[in-house]
Formats: structure tokens, sequence, C-alpha cells
């Protein structure tokens, strides 16, 4: 036998609410084009601590976006 829960009820979600400005995927879609911009720019300087902290940066941000994809993913659907 279940027992009763006691408390507030549950809060349903607010259909009507305005979507956020940018969805996961686009913010996924837009680290990755800064990310290979920035390997592109960083590839092309000269060797040296300049060029390797470029190449650590563009590689955040390539890891970023690859993060972001990841835990956005719907459980079971093909990513387009």
């Amino acid at each position: 036998m279940v027992a009763a829960r006691s408390g507030p009820p549950p809060v349903q979600a607010d259909s009507s609410s305005e979507p956020t400005k940018r969805d996961p995927p686009s913010l996924a879609t837009a680290l990755t084009i800064r990310a290979e911009n920035a390997l592109q720019k960083a590839e092309q300087m000269q060797p040296g601590s300049e060029r390797g902290a470029a190449m650590k940066a563009a590689k955040i941000l390539a890891n970023g976006a690859e993060l972001l994809r990841h835990f956005s993913r719907t459980v079971g659907l093909p990513i387009k």
C-alpha cells in the first residue's frame, strides 16, 4: 500500500514561457565556429609562447562545444 503524499502539490512547467535566446545546439555550433577560427589564427602565428596559448584557447573552445553537444543530446535520437 502506498501512503498519500503530504505537502504542496508538484509544480507544473509553464508552457507559455518564452524560449531561451540560444538553444544548446546553436551555442555548440557557435563555439565550434569560434574554435575553428581560433585554430586557424593560431596556426598562422610564429612558433612561441603566444602561439601555444592561442592553440590552447582554441582547444578549450573545441572541448566546450563537444561537451555542450554531448550533454544536450536527447537519449535515443540521432543528432542532426
